[in-house]
């Protein structure tokens, strides 16, 4: 067998098992972090060997490569699920990483803020998001919604005036009216969970007073956590207001969703923006290896296939475009690999 005949071969067997012989780190010795994490599909979840995987794991794994080190990540299972402006110390994950139990912390709702940066420093955004307003796609068309403008003015309309002058032209009328307001659409109710009311009521943009005074007015309106304002919206007249990404998610969940921008033709743009990031000690050098990692992955696309992966599983289109591609030319490179390696050898 001819030497150049076996590095053919060693090449195409790596590439059909899709690995790639360069991307390992030289530095065996590199450094170990100690991360922690919140529970929640598909941002980490548990396989049915209880291994953590979703989309934090796959970015950590990537640049972990990129900035040659290991981590490890596990869930401390706190009871706090949000940062809140209003405590005097810090929350959770927060409370965990300023008293050094871990050497960083990643979590969905783990997002810039001043009070957060008090006691945590933030790596570069890996992922940023506006508010939307999420609604089933029927109630749109039956309300015609089409901005955040017909939200906020709906008024319920008057019923209509029943003559009385006659009885069989008093039943006509009653009959025509209960008609007209079986027809008449439901008045859509605004919601939100607590930490974007919060967010909501520091907000000094018109816009943001606008959406906080009416969740402000309608107490009832609020939901108890995500999963019940996703709930609300699938099955009632009800616009559920949380960051555009989560409500992108609920949208490839269920297929009935659609979500309105929070953008008006008559007020300037809502300031609400979340910057979502990976927290770590104030001074902390490993927070710098993460945001060159972060910034490679942004300059390179992978940080936009990696959310592609997991917010088009389902409705939002399923396997992506770009997924399709690399999985065709995977295909491709490996029969040609091993159609060259087999012309070779005979």
């Amino acid at each position: 067998m001819p030497p150049y005949s076996i590095i053919i071969m060693f090449i195409a067997i790596a590439m059909t098992t899709n690995i790639s012989i360069w991307a390992q780190p030289a530095n065996q010795n590199r450094p170990t972090l100690r991360g922690l994490t919140s529970l929640r599909p598909p941002f980490v979840e548990k396989d049915l060997n209880g291994k953590l995987i979703g989309f934090f794991v796959d970015l950590l794994d990537e640049m972990a490569l990129i900035g040659n080190f290991n981590y490890s990540l596990r869930d401390p299972g706190n009871q706090h699920t949000s940062n809140d402006p209003f405590q005097n110390r810090p929350p959770g994950l927060i409370t965990d990483i300023h008293q050094n139990r871990a050497d960083f912390a990643i979590a969905d709702y783990l997002y810039r803020t001043a009070s957060a940066q008090r006691y945590v420093e933030f790596t570069d955004s890996y992922m940023e998001s506006n508010l939307s307003a999420l609604i089933h796609k029927d109630r749109i068309i039956q309300n015609n919604i089409k901005t955040i403008d017909d939200l906020l003015d709906q008024r319920t309309k008057p019923p209509a005036v029943i003559p009385i002058n006659y009885q069989q032209q008093q039943q006509q009328q009653q009959q025509q009216s209960n008609q007209q307001q079986q027809q008449q659409p439901e008045i859509i109710q605004l919601g939100t969970v607590r930490p974007i009311y919060r967010d909501l009521s520091v907000g000094t943009d018109p816009l943001s007073r606008r959406i906080y005074e009416q969740l402000h007015n309608n107490p009832s309106n609020m939901a108890e956590n995500r999963q019940i304002g996703i709930e609300r919206a699938l099955k009632t007249p009800y616009a559920f207001i949380q960051e555009s990404i989560n409500n992108e998610l609920a949208m490839d969940e269920y297929c009935e969703l659609t979500q309105i921008k929070l953008e008006s033709q008559n007020l300037p743009k809502a300031d609400t923006h979340y910057e979502f990031g990976i927290i770590g000690q104030k001074f902390s050098t490993h927070l710098e290896t993460m945001n060159r990692a972060i910034r490679q992955l942004k300059a390179n696309g992978r940080l936009d296939e990696l959310k592609r992966r997991y917010w088009n599983r389902k409705c939002n289109g399923g396997t992506n475009n770009f997924e399709q591609y690399r999985y065709l030319m995977t295909v491709v490179t490996t029969l040609f690999s091993l159609f060259m390696s087999i012309f070779i050898l005979s």
